[in-house]
């Protein structure tokens, strides 16, 4: 194999960075439920899909460290 490569360090200039560690990598572990190991740029209709099926990724959620999504933003998703 090869190393891993970064998903995205600094998500829409917020200094976050994606997957479930977020430090820019789509790893997982014991404590990734969802196991966030897909990386993705976001378009308008996801991020509208997603929210309609009850996963709103525009809203920031601070105490995750979550900044919201905007079109064009990387991303890891689950698998």
């Amino acid at each position: 194999g090869t190393p891993l490569r970064s998903c995205c360090k600094d998500v829409g200039g917020s200094g976050i960075g994606t997957g479930f560690y977020r430090n820019g990598y789509c790893c997982t572990g014991e404590q990734d439920l969802g196991r966030h190991t897909v990386c993705c740029q976001v378009t308008e209709d996801f991020l509208e899909f997603s929210k309609s099926v009850g996963n709103d990724l525009s809203t920031p959620v601070p105490q995750y460290m979550f900044p919201g999504l905007k079109e064009g933003d990387i991303w890891c998703l689950c698998a």
